[in-house]
């Protein structure tokens, strides 16, 4: 019985030997495979393709990248590359085997400018704010009081909509005041409050369309909407 036994403690061992040398065998394949591949020319990037990048030069790090070993490159970094810029919102990285970088980007879309510090700020939809690149067309953004009630207004304003917004007023909690320039009625202000912004705006658009020639709108109350002209009229 004790013969047996030592016989069986043999066999086991002679297998554990051998699966521990074919592990030892295939990891230094995959040593060797891995770095084979590293040093293979046919692996180096020749193409970095960029997509949705419309503020900013591409950076020099991901620049540098071309002639680098694809299979060395990491997305990771190249993805902080384009995140520690506050206007990128979304950092998607392919390899597209066997020379091409893949980089589509996700930028922040300005609603407005707001001062922050004595500096210009862009700011979203989501209220997140980076810095103006100076080349911006947008409303200036007076005020953080309601400045999400603010955003979501101007969220619905379209490029098609001839609305040419020039301010809005966030400075009180409870209210939101759009000023647009009118081309040949001079600028018309209007006191959307707060909510409701879709019904609000339908409303809007209709006076606008219908060329309302007063200075003044009040839409706090809908459905009953004031209209007044300069001097309290």
């Amino acid at each position: 019985m004790a013969y047996v036994t030592r016989k069986k403690r043999k066999a086991r061992t002679r297998w554990l030997l051998r699966y521990l040398l074919l592990g030892v065998f295939l990891w230094g394949m995959l040593r060797g495979g891995a770095a084979l591949l590293g040093s293979w020319d046919v692996l180096r990037i020749q193409n970095v393709e960029v997509y949705g990048l419309t503020r900013r030069p591409v950076p020099d790090s991901v620049e540098a990248a071309k002639g680098e070993n694809l299979l060395k490159v990491d997305a990771g970094e190249i993805r902080k590359a384009f995140l520690d810029f506050q206007d990128i919102r979304k950092v998607v990285v392919h390899k597209r085997y066997p020379d091409t970088l893949i980089i589509r980007l996700e930028e922040r879309i300005p609603l407005g400018l707001i001062s922050r510090d004595n500096k210009i700020f862009c700011v979203d939809k989501e209220g997140a704010f980076f810095p103006s690149n100076g080349q911006e067309d947008l409303p200036v953004i007076k005020g953080k009081e309601s400045l999400a009630e603010g955003l979501r207004l101007l969220e619905r304003v379209s490029p098609s909509d001839p609305v040419p917004v020039a301010s809005l007023d966030c400075t009180s909690p409870f209210e939101v005041v759009m000023t647009v320039q009118r081309e040949t009625d001079g600028l018309l202000a209007c006191n959307f409050g707060r909510g409701d912004m879709d019904e609000k705006w339908g409303v809007f658009m209709d006076l606008m369309k219908d060329g309302i020639q007063a200075t003044y709108v009040d839409l706090r109350f809908i459905p009953y909407v004031v209209v007044r002209n300069g001097g309290g009229d």
